[in-house]
C-alpha cells in the first residue's frame, strides 16, 4: 500500500503548536446506510465489527459499543455497496457506547479511487455534508440567546423521544441560525424559558 496523497496528508496533519482538534474534518462527511467495517488493532489478532455511519476523504465514523482508545493505529476493511476498501488509520475520537472517529493514514491508489467513487455516489444524496461546513462547528455560529434556545429545544425533544438523529439535531441548529438571521430570535417551536 502507498501512503495517502500529499493533499490529504497536508489537510489532516497538525501544524506545529496547533491542537489536533482544530484540524479534524477538513473534508465534507456524508452519511452512509448499510455500511460495515472490520477493524483490527495493530499488533492484535482479533477482529472487531462496526457499523460505518459516515465517511469522507479523510476518514470515517464507526458505531461500536466498545471503541478503541484515541491514538490507536488500526487496519480496517470498509464495506459499502458490496465493495470492499482496505485502509490503515488512527482513532482520533472515541465515544464509549457510541463509536469512534477514524482518520485514514494509508490507502493504496486503488482503494483511494474506490473511496472517491463512494464519495461521488453519496454526495448527490444529501443536500449538505453532515457536520461542519467550511471547517467550522455549526453550533458555534449561534449567538448566546440562540444557543440557549437550542439547548431548550433539545431538552424538549428528549422529553418526548428517546433518541435524536444527527440530521434532526442539524435541522434544529439550522432553524436557530435562520431565526437569528431573520432577526425574530425565535424559530418554530423554540421560545425562551
Amino acid at each position: 500500500m502507498s501512503e495517502v496523497g500529499p493533499s490529504l496528508q497536508s489537510a489532516t496533519a497538525p501544524q506545529v503548536g496547533e491542537r489536533r482538534r482544530i484540524d479534524r474534518r477538513k473534508h465534507p462527511r456524508y452519511p452512509v446506510n448499510e455500511g460495515g467495517a472490520e477493524v483490527r488493532q495493530q499488533g492484535v489478532d482479533a477482529r472487531i465489527w462496526a457499523r460505518l455511519t459516515d465517511i469522507s476523504l479523510g476518514g470515517c465514523y464507526l458505531e461500536i459499543m466498545s471503541p478503541l482508545p484515541v491514538l490507536t493505529y488500526i487496519s480496517l476493511a470498509l464495506t459499502l455497496q458490496e465493495q470492499r476498501l482496505q485502509a490503515k488509520g488512527q482513532v482520533v475520537v472515541s465515544h464509549p457506547h457510541f463509536g469512534m472517529g477514524i482518520q485514514f493514514i494509508e490507502l493504496s491508489p486503488a482503494d483511494r479511487q474506490m473511496l472517491e467513487s463512494w464519495i461521488t455516489a453519496l454526495a448527490p444524496k444529501v443536500a449538505a455534508p453532515v457536520g461542519r461546513r467550511s471547517g467550522e462547528n455549526p453550533a458555534r455560529t449561534l449567538d448566546k440567546e440562540s444557543a440557549a434556545l437550542l439547548v431548550q429545544s433539545v431538552t424538549e425533544f428528549f422529553r418526548s423521544k428517546p433518541t435524536m438523529s444527527r440530521e434532526e439535531f442539524l435541522q434544529m441548529i439550522e432553524e436557530r441560525r435562520q431565526a437569528s438571521k431573520d432577526g425574530d430570535g425565535k424559530a418554530e417551536g423554540m421560545t425562551p424559558a
